[in-house]
């Protein structure tokens, strides 16, 4: 019998700095699912407009106790990947597969355990390349890789937009300032206020003052005050 055949639709909700996602998967044809004979009972999201304003209806406040998470199993770590839409059936044993042989995690009975790599790895990548690693920018991309399968999307245009398209977030300019913060790591104080690089100890003819480790392109400087640095350091 042939595939069934689902239309995927997700809602990004912001809130001045908060971010709401939904999805939902609803059945356009139902292919071999028909002698299955099951009820999908799931509500149907309202159709949206891009850019439609919505109006606040009702908060809902619920009191609940948690335990802390479980470890990531194979099987619960492909359920997340699909959650998100980040990967492929075909890829999420390659995925899992990579990161074992990195050294990022170990397996541990069935649960897989992050290793000091891993978390290291983790929170360079969490710090320098939070845009990119953030799993809607992945699904996103998964997304744009089936239009260029489909003809929608020209895949040159797709990679020059990946690394050159928006001069402060494009990827080229993350992995410049990433390289630039961890060799100059005991020296960062804080972040430029001016340009979003980063502010360095640097040493000049009256001494030390902050520079920008952006320069010449950017020449915001500060007074260097050893009492207020170390604390901002911290």
């Amino acid at each position: 019998m042939k595939d069934a055949i689902f239309e995927k639709q997700k809602v990004w909700a912001k809130v001045k700095e908060g971010e709401f996602v939904t999805s939902q998967k609803t059945l356009k044809f139902d292919g071999f699912l028909k002698i299955l004979k099951e009820k999908d009972n799931k509500e149907v999201l309202t159709p949206f407009k891009e850019k439609e304003i919505l109006i606040f209806s009702k908060l809902l406040a619920k009191e609940t106790h948690t335990n802390p998470p479980e470890r990531y199993t194979e099987g619960s770590l492909v359920k997340t990947l699909e959650k998100y839409g980040v990967g492929r059936p075909s890829t999420y044993a390659t995925i899992i597969s990579n990161i074992l042989k990195r050294g990022y995690i170990e397996k541990r009975k069935k649960s897989l355990v992050p290793t000091e790599l891993g978390k290291k790895v983790n929170d360079i990548l969490v710090k320098y390349f939070e845009k990119i690693i953030n799993p809607y920018f992945t699904a996103e991309v998964e997304e744009d890789l089936d239009k260029i399968e489909e003809g929608e999307k020209d895949h040159i245009q797709v990679l020059k937009e990946f690394y050159f398209g928006n001069e402060k977030y494009s990827f080229e300019e993350l992995l410049k300032k990433a390289k630039l913060a961890l060799l100059y790591k005991d020296k960062i104080v804080k972040p430029c206020p001016k340009c979003n690089s980063y502010l360095v100890i640097r040493e000049g003819k009256f001494g030390k003052f902050l520079g920008c480790l952006n320069y010449p392109k950017c020449k915001y400087t500060e007074k260097y005050d050893e009492t207020k640095t170390s604390q901002e350091k911290r």
